[in-house]
């Protein structure tokens, strides 16, 4: 009787799973083994269980990765589009005032890792906070340099 009830809890959770975007793979892998119809045996409900763990994992990550804000390490640096080179300095004071406001800069550099260049720039809100904010200007660095 227990897997019966579980199976209706999963079956009342399809419309739910059916409504994520299609490109949600982990979602999907519970999906499909929603889709055949009951009865839901054993071994078929322990899976499902097993996928569902597997997405709790997921959120955690993803939840994880947002609490780094974009721009402020080298891993989360702002990518400058292809097309910015000559207006770098613009591109990255409209980016900081669009997310943090009123600033003054207070210092930065250039700088390389594992074959990426970085623009690194210091700034000193309105609230007086410091903060630094890394830009990752690779795909502009070959124009940049030759200027």
């Amino acid at each position: 009787m227990r897997t019966a009830v579980f199976a209706f809890s999963l079956i009342a959770l399809a419309p739910a799973v059916r409504a994520a975007p299609a490109d949600d793979q982990s979602l999907g892998a519970v999906y499909e083994l929603l889709l055949p119809p009951p009865p839901f045996s054993r071994a078929r409900s322990i899976e499902i269980l097993r996928r569902l763990e597997n997405v709790r994992h997921l959120l955690a990550n993803g939840r994880a990765n947002l609490a780094v804000e974009e721009g402020t390490t080298l891993d989360a640096a702002v990518v400058v589009p292809v097309g910015s080179e000559d207006l770098l300095r613009g591109y990255e004071n409209d980016w900081i005032f669009k997310y943090y406001g009123r600033f003054r800069r207070t210092g930065g550099g250039i700088g390389a890792k594992e074959g990426r260049h970085f623009e690194v720039v210091k700034v000193e809100l309105a609230d007086h906070t410091e903060r630094t904010f890394y830009f990752d200007i690779t795909k502009a660095w070959g124009k940049i340099s030759s200027n």
